[in-house]
């Protein structure tokens, strides 16, 4: 027996083979059908319509509203996220499908789409991304976590390399990449992986811009474009002006319905100000950028009107 979100994937991946449609999981595949709350795949973008079919049907039939999040298209396919979000609000549950069109290095481009499905493996009931492409991409990772001090994910990250093959199979799946570059950075320690990794990037990039000049200035003046949208006008999040007075008398019941919503993933994280500075303005915007909820009280100006509301302005951002 499965839980409802497990009953759900196999359902969506065995529409995906109904329809011929071509994908391949991204990672987090260990335990499927059983995930999180959030499953990543790779797919062609002339496939969208009909992944779009398979995900509606399959949400009346179990039950999900669906919701297409738009907020992270790009002009550059493989810069894109095609996000779904599957929400029960009885169950307090959410699943997300997210959809790439392929993998980059720094604007430049490394692996489309079209050569993930055309080394894709065969699990039991699901595709998946190469051992290759997985290593490629978890390396890359590793680099990030080790920069922003992730020490947990360091070492999940550094087992899963391990788990994948470990050096010899991180320096194959290097070479597969269509400007070649030194790897000797690998297997060295945390601080001097890190350095190397983005000596590395910047290699690729002016490699690749050494090839196609104009296609990688392209590319990058979107990248600069996307980055800055992901931080003004794509923030996921749900911003809510209430009445001072009616936030008081609701606060409780507000904690409680967002404290559900967040053990069940449908929002990340939450709060709620009553009272306001710079500082607390500034961890607002964090929580905002995270797809979270902040309820900020205002003495005049602010919403008393409040059944539904929280639910009502969620779905609408998810659907701008």
């Amino acid at each position: 027996m499965y839980s409802h979100i497990g009953n759900t994937v196999i359902s969506l991946l065995e529409g995906f083979d109904k329809e011929d449609i071509e994908y391949a999981v991204l990672r987090n595949y260990e335990d499927l059908p059983e995930i999180g709350h959030d499953l990543d795949m790779v797919c062609n973008n002339d496939q969208l319509t009909k992944i779009k079919f398979v995900i509606d049907d399959c949400a009346k039939k179990l039950n999900w509203e669906v919701v297409e999040i738009k907020l992270w298209k790009s002009h550059i396919n493989d810069f894109s996220i095609h996000v779904f979000k599957l929400i029960d609000f009885e169950r307090q549950q959410c699943l997300q499908l997210d959809f790439f069109e392929g993998h980059s290095i720094w604007s430049a481009p490394a692996i489309s789409a079209k050569e993930f499905i055309s080394r894709r493996i065969k699990e039991r009931f699901y595709f998946k991304i190469s051992v290759e492409d997985e290593i490629l991409i978890r390396s890359m990772q590793l680099a990030c976590a080790i920069r922003d001090n992730e020490q947990k994910r360091v070492i999940k990250l550094k087992n899963l390399i391990v788990k994948l093959g470990g050096e010899d199979i991180v320096r194959a799946s290097f070479k597969q990449l269509p400007v070649q570059v030194s790897t000797h950075f690998i297997g060295e320690n945390d601080k001097e992986y890190e350095g190397e990794f983005k000596r590395f990037k910047h290699q690729y990039f002016l490699k690749s811009l050494s090839q196609k000049p104009l296609l990688i200035i392209v590319r990058w003046l979107e990248r600069i474009r996307f980055r800055l949208n992901l931080l003004t006008f794509s923030i996921p999040g749900v911003l809510v002006f209430l009445d001072n007075k009616v936030l008081k008398e609701k606060k409780t019941e507000f904690q409680k319905e967002l404290g559900r919503w967040e053990k069940g993933n449908i929002i990340t994280t939450s709060t709620i100000l009553l009272k306001w500075n710079s500082k607390s303005i500034f961890s607002a915007y964090n929580i905002l950028q995270k797809g979270g909820i902040v309820i900020i009280g205002l003495p005049i100006l602010g919403v008393k009107k409040t059944n539904g509301l929280l639910k009502h302005r969620l779905l609408k951002r998810l659907r701008m």
